[in-house]
């Protein structure tokens, strides 16, 4: 297994816990709720796409897309302790959108030294 695929089961054990906890955050982290939704889809959306980079765009990024509002449903069915949130769908969205651009610095970072790279190895 790569690295790049442990972070991502790490990241999806930690999204399937956090999702199927009967109860909401612990009492010290119920204040950051939203801050937490944010952070799992960023690192996510990251982390599973750096995992499977030949998955196609179009299979992708739909996935994560529906799976921002379909996750607070399913919570909302599975627990009557949790409750449905718009707030917390906006906080995923963003957080998708935020692992793009992250998944993009990344990419274009790695563009540039490996042309920096080549152009060393060619002096």
């Amino acid at each position: 297994m790569t690295l790049r695929r442990a972070l991502f089961l790490g990241c999806l054990s930690m999204f399937l816990y956090g999702m199927f906890r009967p109860a909401g955050p612990p009492g010290s982290l119920a204040p950051w709720d939203k801050e937490l939704h944010f952070l799992a889809f960023a690192a996510l959306t990251f982390t599973g796409r750096l995992a499977y980079p030949r998955v196609r765009w179009f299979f992708f990024w739909p996935l994560m897309l529906a799976l921002a509002p379909f996750s607070e449903w399913l919570q909302d069915r599975l627990h009557r302790t949790r409750v449905f949130d718009t707030g917390d769908i906006i906080a995923n969205l963003l957080g998708v959108f935020a692992g793009a651009v992250l998944l993009t610095a990344w990419w274009l970072l790695l563009r540039r030294v490996r042309r920096a790279s080549a152009r060393g190895s060619e002096e």
